[in-house]
């Protein structure tokens, strides 16, 4: 079993880029497709994340380590497999920063567009995967504010990826 690590399992400089943005904006909300130590990370940085995790047993894991850490008040933490129907009932250009990393990513980035703000960002791991050009090809109208960062050398599990992309949109 691989040793739990609190941070987003991100590429290195994305993971540098949100500890900017927490910083900068305390009272964001954050909306997170797929917990991990992602949760706990966002969980010790603001209050208003809200969380969807697919898989139950992955759940019941996040959910101890927030209880152990006494974080489970900062996470609305939800255990869904359509979490896309949930963002809907959000109001509009309520979210501030989406991170997806998990179940279905075209759907749930459709479905998060008209929730995030002007000047909110989208996060997308693993972008560079074929499956997920789509995505690129919906958001090319927000044009130039598109970030793309690279993971370059090991992993903070040690593991070494030879095209890992975690890319940064801002709505227009």
């Amino acid at each position: 079993m691989v040793k739990w690590i609190e941070r987003p399992w991100l590429t290195d400089e994305a993971v540098g880029l949100l500890d900017r943005f927490c910083q900068l904006n305390p009272d964001a909300r954050i909306v997170e497709y797929g917990a991990g130590g992602s949760t706990i990370w966002f969980a010790r940085r603001t209050c208003n994340l809200l969380t969807f995790e697919h898989r139950v047993a992955w759940y019941r894991r996040v959910r101890r380590a927030l209880v152990h850490h006494e974080l489970e008040g900062q996470v609305d933490f939800r255990l869904t497999r359509q979490p896309w129907e949930h963002v809907l009932l959000l109001p509009d250009e309520s979210i501030d920063l989406v991170i997806v990393d998990g179940l279905r990513r075209g759907k749930c980035t459709t479905s998060v567009l008209g929730k995030l703000k002007p000047g909110g960002v989208l996060t997308l791991d693993n972008a560079s995967r074929p499956k997920y050009r789509s995505i690129h090809r919906l958001l090319d109208g927000w044009g130039w504010q598109k970030h793309d960062t690279k993971q370059t050398g090991r992993d903070q599990y040690g593991k070494l990826h030879l095209d890992w992309h975690t890319t940064f949109w801002m709505k227009p």
